[in-house]
């Protein structure tokens, strides 16, 4: 069980940190006094105004830039009475670390939640950790490359609570996790899968759970909770006698 825990808790930890590169997706919270540069550019631009809306579109290969993260898509709309941005059309969002695609994406401005749906694909790129106290630590996996899917990706960039659902899946390496809803409070550094969890290692090895799995993932208070797991181990085997000769019998035996 030791062995596939370990494994849990190293997908578990790229999870996390997958998720939380969601917040790329909102706006940060700023102090008034600052300002920061976007520039946006596409084809086609149009506002429509009126006593119950203020409407802006841009259609046609638009780009938005922010520092190092760059946006692309064909269709972007920001409507300023009630504060919903909307992107659609080959959507993706790069940074040094992190690219996101997916159908659409929102940002509900006033409410300080971010959403990208319709085959969202995530691939985190973490920079390696230079000196590492401890290379086999779950911190120390944060640092490996992880790619995740899902239907849909939500980030409270307020409450700092990232969540994931729908056909969700991770892949670092040769290890996977399958499940319908993962949600990670970025605070106090929990994870809690929900719907039938499946964890499968490098070595074959598994580990499931139709029930609620837990994880801490705090620096040196690691810790993981399942409900009903079930878990597929290989052990290694190894003969008594010596090189597995039967010893030959002497006279009178």
């Amino acid at each position: 069980m030791r062995i596939v825990a370990a494994g849990s808790i190293r997908i578990a930890v790229v999870l996390c940190t997958a998720l939380a590169m969601a917040v790329a997706l909102g706006a940060q919270e700023k102090k008034p006094a600052e300002k920061e540069e976007v520039t946006i550019s596409g084809d086609h631009w149009k506002w429509r105004g009126g006593e119950n809306q203020s409407i802006y579109t841009i259609t046609g290969n638009v780009v938005v830039k922010h520092l190092d993260t760059t946006l692309t898509a064909d269709r972007a709309e920001y409507d300023e009475k009630t504060r919903v941005v909307t992107a659609e059309g080959n959507l993706k969002m790069v940074d040094p670390e992190t690219e996101i695609s997916g159908a659409k994406a929102t940002a509900y401005l006033n409410d300080r939640k971010s959403v990208i749906e319709g085959d969202v694909k995530l691939i985190a790129k973490p920079k390696p950790e230079e000196n590492p106290k401890n290379p086999e630590s779950p911190r120390s996996k944060l640092r490996e490359p992880a790619t995740v899917t899902c239907d849909r990706m939500e980030y409270l960039y307020r409450k700092k609570i990232a969540t994931a659902e729908g056909n969700l899946k991770v892949t670092q390496k040769t290890r996977t996790l399958v499940g319908s809803k993962a949600v990670y409070d970025v605070n106090q550094e929990l994870l809690t899968l929900t719907g039938g969890v499946r964890v499968t290692d490098e070595e074959g090895q598994t580990f499931t759970s139709p029930g609620t799995v837990k994880a801490s993932l705090k620096e040196g208070a690691e810790w993981i909770e399942a409900e009903n797991g079930s878990a597929t181990l290989k052990v290694n085997v190894e003969e008594e006698t010596g090189g597995g000769k039967t010893p030959e019998k002497g006279p009178g035996q």
